[in-house]
């Protein structure tokens, strides 16, 4: 269960360093013809994107997945060090200043963090699932 997480904090990292990702352009260009019709950058990226059922896109639920499987690596971590977790998000961040970089938003909404000694559940307030110690409701 530890790759998984890892290679989702991983992801994460990557598309923190890069700004967020963004999509490949080159593809909705030819789709939409020449770089010379599309009056706006902006207008290809949204043609491009998908939307999932709950209004955000596919990439807005993967990255949120992705940070939520990095918190709860987190998480454990410090449960596993002090026997309980952290009594809110905000005091995970304090702890180290790797925690610090976390996002503990999805979409600008706060995700919601239940602690229970040395358990927690970690749910998106969006809808993109949840994760209970290091079991999450979805599948890669």
């Amino acid at each position: 269960m530890w790759k998984p997480m890892l290679v989702a904090c991983c992801v994460l990292m990557l598309l923190s360093a890069c700004g967020g990702g963004g999509s490949d352009t080159s593809s909705e260009t030819s789709e939409a013809g020449s770089a010379a019709d599309v009056s706006d950058a902006a207008e290809v990226e949204d043609a491009g994107t998908a939307v999932s059922d709950g209004g955000f896109s596919v990439e807005d639920e993967m990255v949120c997945r992705a940070n939520m499987e990095g918190l709860a690596m987190f998480l454990m971590h410090e449960s596993s060090m002090m026997g309980s977790c952290p009594e809110t998000l905000a005091d995970l961040q304090t702890l180290s200043p790797a925690y610090a970089s976390m996002e503990i938003v999805c979409c600008g909404v706060p995700y919601e963090y239940e602690p229970d000694g040395a358990d927690f559940t970690l749910t998106c307030p969006n809808g993109h699932g949840n994760v209970v110690n290091e079991e999450t409701s979805w599948q890669w």
